[in-house]
Formats: structure tokens, C-alpha cells, sequence
């Protein structure tokens, strides 16, 4: 279960960077083709890695970007 946290993890690492938009949990199983659950594991890797930064709009959607490189 873990390396296949670690490559959707890795997948959306890469599509983020790729495009270098915020999105959301919904737009990345769209564009992806991840189920929920699967993004939502991966998020919480990213996360704790330190690669993401997190923004509640006033509408309570969360927005997600990679957090910029030192």
C-alpha cells in the first residue's frame, strides 16, 4: 500500500509541477484518473513531506499548490 501511495504521490507531484496550477482534490482525480481515496492518501504524503501549501477560499474550497523550491 505504501508504494502505491508513493507513486500516486508521485504522479501528482509531477503533474502539479508540470502545469504549475492550483488545484483541487476533485480536479486531480479528473485529471488523473484517481479515485478519491487515492488522491487523498497521496495529498496527505505530499503534505507531509513539505511539498504542498494548502488556501480555504471564503466558499470553504481548498486549494492546493506545490510549495516553492529553496
Amino acid at each position: 500500500m505504501q508504494e502505491q501511495i508513493g507513486d500516486v504521490a508521485g504522479r501528482i507531484w509531477a503533474y502539479m509541477n508540470q502545469t504549475n496550477e492550483v488545484v483541487t482534490s476533485y480536479s486531480l482525480t479528473q485529471a488523473l484518473r484517481l479515485t478519491r481515496a487515492e488522491v487523498d492518501r497521496a495529498l496527505g504524503w505530499l503534505a507531509r513531506e513539505g511539498q504542498l501549501e494548502f488556501e480555504t477560499t471564503p466558499r470553504n474550497a481548498t486549494l492546493i499548490r506545490l510549495r516553492p523550491s529553496a
